[in-house]
C-alpha cells in the first residue's frame, strides 16, 4: 500500500481515545484496536482533555481509578467537549453506585476487570455504532433546519398565489406520514429504555432498528421538502432510478405502523425480479402510501388491500369488460413514455367502490366523500401531480360494491 493510500485509510477510520495511568493496560488495549481504529492514548485526565479538544474522537475507553482526575470526572469533561462521544468505563473495583453514576453521566458501557477481549471489542463496536447513528441523526436534523430556513426565505411567485393553499395542504399531508412513524418509533424506544439504566441484548437491537427507521423518515421529510421547494421555483426534479421492491418493503414497514390499517388486511406482492423505475424514490413511496391509505379508509368494515408490482408490455384498459359496465378514468395516458416494457404497480381493494359520477373527480384537489376529520381530499391530487412529473400514467377502474383498482404505469429506469 502506498503512503498516500495509507494516509487516506487512516483518515477514513474511526478514532478512539484510551486513558489509563498505567502503561501496561494502555498498551494492551491499544494492541487490540490499532488495526481497526486510529488510537491515541493519555496517562492522565488533563492530557486526555487536551487531546479531546484537538481531535474528533468517536469513543473513549477510561479507567475509573486514576491518579489526579478520576475516570468519572474525566467522563464529565469529555461529554462537555463532545456530547456524542461514546465512553466505555473500566474498573477493577466495581460498585453498583459507581456503575449507576457512570451510566447516568452518559457512559455507553461499564466493564469490570478482568474482562474478555471479545467483551471489550463488542463494547467498543456498540459505542461506535451509537456514534454513527448520532451523527446520522444530527446531519439529518441540520438538513431539516437548512430546509426550514430556505422555505422561510422563499417567496411565492405571483402566478402561484392562487395555489398557495393547495401547496401548504400538500406539504402537511405528505410530511404527516413520516412524522406519524417517527412518533411511533419514538414510543417503542421509550418503552424499551425509559425504566432501564442499561440497554443491551434484544432491547438494544430494537432501539438501533427504530433509530434507523427514524433516520429514514427524517430523510423522507427532507426529500419531500426539497420536492416542494423545486415546485415553488418552477424547477423540475432530476430523474432518478428507484428499485421497486425496496420501496415496497419500506412501504410495508410504514403502513404496518399507521392507524389506517385498523382491522383490515394489506398484502404486498413484490415484483418477481428486480425492477427499477425512472422516478424519485420518495415520490413513489408517497404515491403507493397515499393510494393504500385511500383504500384502507374507504370503510370502517374489515376489508383487503393488495399491492403488487410487475412488468407490462403496453398500456391496457384494465379488464376486458365492456366500458359501459366498468366506470374508469385515465391520468396522463397520452403523455406517458410508451417505451416497452412499462413497470406496473397495482393497488387493489375489495371495498365499497367509487360511484360512477365520482370516478373523474377523485384526483381533483379537495374532493372527498369522507368526513372532514377523516380526509383532506389532497392525497389523490398529490398522486396525480407526482405521476405526471414522472411521465407515468394512472388507470382507475371501480365498481360499486365490488372494489377499486388503481394501476400505475412507470417508465423503466
Amino acid at each position: 500500500m502506498s503512503a498516500i493510500s495509507s494516509e487516506s485509510a487512516a483518515r477514513d477510520r474511526r478514532s478512539i481515545l484510551i486513558v489509563d495511568d498505567e502503561e501496561g493496560p494502555r498498551q494492551s488495549i491499544r494492541a487490540v484496536f490499532k488495526e481497526h481504529y486510529n488510537v491515541l492514548m493519555a496517562d492522565n485526565g488533563t492530557k486526555a482533555v487536551e487531546l479531546a479538544r484537538a481531535n474528533d474522537f468517536d469513543a473513549a475507553i477510561l479507567d475509573i481509578r486514576m491518579v489526579g482526575m478520576s475516570g468519572i470526572d474525566l467522563l464529565v469533561r469529555l461529554k462537555a467537549i463532545d456530547p456524542d462521544m461514546q465512553v466505555v468505563m473500566l474498573t477493577a473495583y466495581e460498585t453498583v453506585e459507581t456503575a449507576r453514576q457512570a451510566l447516568r453521566l452518559g457512559a455507553s458501557d461499564y466493564l469490570t476487570k478482568p474482562f474478555a477481549i471479545t467483551t471489550l471489542r463488542d463494547a467498543v463496536k456498540t459505542a461506535i455504532d451509537r456514534r454513527i447513528i448520532s451523527e446520522q441523526i444530527r446531519a439529518n436534523n441540520q438538513k431539516l433546519r437548512d430546509l426550514e430556513e430556505e422555505v422561510q426565505k422563499q417567496q411565492l411567485r405571483q402566478d402561484l398565489a392562487r395555489s398557495q393553499t393547495e401547496i401548504y395542504a400538500s406539504v402537511i399531508h405528505d410530511i404527516n406520514g413520516p412524522l406519524t412513524l417517527i412518533s411511533g418509533f419514538t414510543e417503542v424506544i421509550n418503552s424499551r429504555v425509559s425504566s432501564r439504566s442499561i440497554v443491551e441484548g434484544d432491547d438494544l437491537e430494537v432501539v438501533k432498528t427504530k433509530l434507523s427507521g427514524i433516520i429514514r423518515q427524517i430523510t423522507n421529510c427532507v426529500e419531500i421538502s426539497q420536492r416542494y421547494l423545486s415546485f415553488l421555483r418552477a424547477a423540475r426534479t432530476e430523474d432518478s432510478k428507484t428499485e421497486i421492491n425496496g420501496v415496497l418493503a419500506e412501504f410495508q414497514e410504514m403502513i404496518s405502523m399507521t392507524p389506517h390499517l385498523k382491522n383490515s388486511q394489506i398484502f404486498v406482492q413484490p415484483a418477481p425480479a428486480p425492477l427499477a423505475a425512472n422516478i424519485n424514490r420518495t415520490d413513489l413511496l408517497q404515491i403507493v402510501m397515499n393510494l393504500a391509505k385511500n383504500a384502507l379508509q374507504c370503510t370502517d368494515e374489515p376489508h383487503k388491500v393488495i399491492v403488487q408490482a410487475g412488468l407490462q408490455q403496453h398500456l391496457v384498459d384494465g379488464t376486458d369488460e365492456p366500458k359501459e359496465h366498468r366506470p374508469e378514468a385515465w391520468i396522463n395516458r397520452d403523455a406517458v413514455e410508451h417505451q416497452s416494457p412499462l413497470i406496473k404497480i397495482i393497488v387493489e381493494d375489495d371495498c365499497i367502490g367509487i360511484p360512477p359520477e365520482n370516478i373523474t373527480k377523485v384526483f381533483e384537489p379537495y374532493f372527498s366523500t369522507k368526513q372532514a376529520e377523516e380526509g383532506t381530499g389532497v392525497g389523490l391530487a398529490i398522486v396525480r401531480r407526482l405521476i405526471e412529473n414522472a411521465r407515468g400514467a394512472i388507470h382507475l377502474v371501480s365498481e360499486v360494491g365490488k372494489g377499486t383498482v388503481f394501476t400505475l404505469y412507470l417508465p423503466v429506469g
